[in-house]
């Protein structure tokens, strides 16, 4: 999990790349996680073609999600950046009370 973070870190610090290096951490060790947990889940066999398609759907809006959050911190005030994530959040949090 260090080597991860590491290569993380030092990926970020690329100068053509200009991630936060806190941010970079974090996406490595979110995506380590996640793999670590999936890992263990398909051992378990606890993952079924359910899981699978519902993956293979949420995928590509996360993935757009991060772009368009990169995007999106290089153009706003962090202040503003930061108001928009925290409406998102709680939007988001909201709706799954709500269903």
């Amino acid at each position: 999990m260090i080597r991860m973070m590491i290569v993380g870190y030092c990926f970020a610090m690329r100068p053509e790349r200009r991630l936060c290096p806190l941010r970079a951490i974090q996406l490595s060790y979110f995506a380590l996680l996640f793999c670590t947990t999936a890992a263990i889940l398909a051992m378990e066999k606890r993952i079924n073609v359910a899981h699978i398609c519902t993956a293979a759907v949420l995928t590509p809006p996360f993935v757009a999600g991060v772009a368009l959050g990169e995007r999106l911190s290089k153009r706003l005030a962090p202040c503003w950046f930061d108001r928009l994530v925290s409406a998102l959040l709680l939007s988001s949090g909201l709706l799954a009370l709500v269903t």
